[in-house]
């Protein structure tokens, strides 16, 4: 036979504790930091194993989502810049367009690359720049 889950003991949040979600009932779960193994979920008595390697994924996770979130948007700020400090009237107007076309042409790359290689996080972030870059646009054009 296999090895017995780990006894799991329903306690108030310490520092110390990682908060995961079941796979099986999607409830959250708190483990001790330290804590890996094969547990049993104390809602739906599902087994489950959890290990550092998890804990890795987590943090890729986040990371995928700020780098879809984030990146699209910094070609163009760095355009707009260029286009109120570096370049006179008819070119920084020019330079100044195609910085904001741009912001939204990326994250729709982004969203692509998040979708075809399923990555949600990625792809998320991704979603979000592009929602954020219309309104943008038209706030900066104002200006």
């Amino acid at each position: 036979m296999g090895k017995r889950p780990k006894p799991y003991s329903l306690e108030i949040k310490r520092l110390d504790m990682v908060e995961i979600e079941c796979p099986h009932c999607e409830k959250n779960i708190q483990l001790e930091d330290e804590d890996f193994g094969t547990f049993e979920c104390p809602f739906c008595q599902g087994g489950f194993e959890w290990s550092q390697h998890s804990r890795d994924d987590e943090r890729f996770k986040q990371q995928d989502f700020w780098i879809g979130a984030i990146v699209p948007f910094l070609p163009s700020s760095i355009g707009v810049f260029l286009s109120l400090a570096v370049f006179d009237y008819w070119e920084g107007l020019i330079v100044f367009l195609l910085s904001m076309c741009l912001w939204p042409i990326l994250a729709i790359g982004f969203a692509v690359y998040g979708y075809v290689k399923m990555k949600s996080s990625f792809l998320l972030g991704a979603i979000i720049s592009l929602v954020v870059s219309v309104p943008m646009f038209f706030i900066l054009s104002d200006i």
